[in-house]
């Protein structure tokens, strides 16, 4: 099973302190959970594989995901790919986590800025004519933050890419999410499909403690290049990627996947 722990980060640049769209005074949206969609291996002793199809759904966000699909009131496309990423991530500084979640004015940010990569690392386009980072930021950042373990989840490094206007945060971001926290350099799977892939979604913030789903990366590939102490604050990470098809969760090469969203407490963002 994958953490999905969405951030938003209030940033200090030379256009001040950026607060999170809609709601000034709160910088995070909830942690969720999301379970890998397909296991390839088949093996039913793995927690990647799905629960049977024919028991309930459960709402509870942190249990398995469902293998029915949800109806997400989201028009079918037809199934290709909605988009693609190119991707140049080199962070000096890893930040911690929680203390992102607590930086409500923005001073950890500020005092670790070798650790932020300013102009964002992730570009692309997607839709009929969307562009990551969005047209019309000011701003574009992008950061590591090493998660600890909390349950049953290992600790794991995500990255962040956000975008400001003058006043607010703009959509969309992508977060990416390593499965735990020993990174070395080499490659590795940009999917959903087992709990060693990479998770990269593109989302969409729909309020302070909300988002959609806008696109997930599957059958990439993403070379890390550059891994020093991932296993705490402070280390140094850089990888890349080139062409990396996103798809629209209702449309992938493994089906409709929008479950592992829904079920999780996104929502699916429309199509674009």
């Amino acid at each position: 099973m994958k953490k999905l722990a969405l951030l938003l980060v209030p940033v200090v640049t030379a256009l001040g302190t950026m607060a999170c769209e809609d709601d000034p005074g709160s910088n995070w949206i909830p942690d969720i959970s999301i379970d890998t969609v397909v296991d390839t291996a088949g093996d039913p002793s793995t927690d990647t594989t799905m629960p049977d199809p024919t028991a309930d759904p459960i709402p509870d966000p942190t249990s398995e995901v469902p293998d029915t699909i949800a109806d997400t009131s989201v028009d079918e496309i037809p199934s290709g790919v909605y988009g693609t990423l190119n991707i140049s991530f080199n962070s000096t500084y890893i930040f911690d986590y929680d203390l992102l979640v607590a930086d409500t004015t923005g001073a950890y940010l500020s005092a670790h800025m070798g650790g932020v990569v300013m102009g964002g690392a992730y570009t692309g386009t997607y839709g009929s004519g969307g562009v990551i980072p969005p047209a019309g930021a000011a701003q574009t950042i992008a950061l590591a933050a090493h998660a600890p373990a909390e349950g049953t989840y290992p600790a794991y490094v995500l990255t962040l890419q956000q975008s400001q206007s003058s006043t607010a945060v703009m959509n969309p971001m992508v977060q990416m999410y390593f499965p735990n926290d020993t990174i070395t350099a080499g490659s590795y799977a940009l999917d959903i499909q087992t709990a060693a892939d990479i998770m990269l979604v593109v989302l969409n913030s729909t309020g302070p403690s909300s988002a959609c789903a806008l696109a997930v990366a599957i059958g990439g590939t993403l070379t890390v290049t550059n891994a020093v102490n991932t296993t705490a604050e402070g280390g140094s990470l850089a990888f890349n990627g080139s062409a990396v098809s996103i798809y629209h969760p209702t449309a992938t090469p493994l089906g409709d996947v929008s479950s592992a969203f829904t079920s999780a407490g996104l929502t699916i963002c429309p199509i674009e």
